[in-house]
């Protein structure tokens, strides 16, 4: 997604109002299809815009924050589905590829993101913690 003079931020705070060619205004979601060119819900919405922010903050305050996103590769990062959260698309929206319920016997990865959820198999939870316990980080979204 292309973002030339497009800052999020203010859109977010209700401060950037482009205009159609009939001066009606552009809501996120009018905004976002068309640039996108799809339909999208309002949490795919939310995703591409606070992506966009990181990623312009990050552009004009850390650009080194920046250059060590655009270099993680696949196998670094891990993200198991949850029944609430999707940090997965998240991630896609940062640009940030990551294996999504791989097998944690046969996968390293150094950062594993893991989704809200009632019922991850045990064995699973077992496997991350050793892998914490080796030094790797563990992220969870709400109540993981």
């Amino acid at each position: 997604m292309r973002t030339v003079g497009f800052n999020p931020l203010k859109l977010l705070a209700g401060g950037l109002n482009p205009r159609r060619a009939n001066n009606e205004a552009w809501d996120c979601t009018t905004y976002f299809t068309l640039v996108g060119g799809e339909e999208m819900s309002t949490m795919e919405i939310a995703y591409k815009v606070a992506a966009a922010a990181v990623r312009q903050r990050f552009a004009e305050q850390h650009p080194d924050y920046l250059t060590i996103l655009d270099r993680i590769r696949k196998d670094e990062v891990a993200a198991y589905a949850g029944t609430f959260d999707q940090v997965e698309e998240v991630l896609k929206c940062l640009q940030i590829p990551a294996l999504v319920n791989p097998n944690a016997k046969s996968t390293d990865p150094k950062i594993v993101f893991v989704n809200c959820s009632s019922d991850y198999d045990q064995t699973l939870i077992a496997e991350i913690g050793d892998r914490v316990n080796k030094g790797k980080w563990l992220v969870t979204s709400d109540w993981a």
